[in-house]
């Protein structure tokens, strides 16, 4: 038997190694980048903030419309309602909120960024708490995928200019004249 750069019946060890790395990596991108990640506020999107009980989620239809148009993003809550249980990791409690066809693409919601080791945020990200939690997710879930929007009404939250935001007026939250916005962000995101 040779063992000699992969030549004959048992290939050299550092080959075995290279297609390993090679195949999991490979296989790691093609799950990744079937994946779009949406990240879902709450208030001041869904529903504006403040605002009385009985008007909560009034815009919610609007979003799940267009994301009924767009089946391959999951979407990922990132609204301050995941800390009311923060056993909730999947989002299940939060999941009433959605018709039964978008609940089932909730898929989790992000870590709070007071749990996060602030060693470990990229730099200067630790200003930026909820695009830090955003990070932080696809890192644990998603770690190749660069396919993912965050919807918030808080753009402070974010770095300025980040292209992975779309953000909305806290006062009426998600509205008509925003559907055409968030088409075409998930539309650049998803080819």
């Amino acid at each position: 038997m040779k063992v000699d750069g992969g030549v004959g019946f048992m290939p050299s060890h550092e080959n075995v190694f290279r297609q390993h790395l090679t195949r999991i990596t490979t296989e790691a991108k093609n799950t990744s980048k079937d994946y779009m990640t949406l990240f879902l506020d709450f208030d001041g999107v869904l529903h504006p903030d403040p605002c009385a009980e009985d008007v909560r989620f009034c815009r919610r239809n609007l979003v799940q419309n267009i994301l009924r148009e767009f089946p391959q993003v999951d979407i990922v809550l990132s609204t301050t309602w995941r800390l009311r249980d923060p056993l909730d990791t999947s989002g299940t409690i939060l999941k009433r909120h959605f018709s039964g066809d978008i609940a089932e693409r909730i898929v989790g919601v992000t870590p709070n960024h007071k749990a996060l080791n602030r060693s470990q945020a990229p730099d200067g990200m630790d200003l930026y708490p909820r695009e830090w939690e955003c990070i932080a997710w696809l890192r644990a879930n998603r770690p190749y995928s660069q396919h993912w929007l965050a919807l918030d009404d808080k753009a402070y939250l974010f770095r300025p200019f980040n292209k992975n935001l779309m953000v909305t007026n806290a006062a009426t939250g998600f509205v008509s004249a925003d559907e055409s916005r968030l088409r075409q962000l998930l539309r650049e995101r998803v080819q």
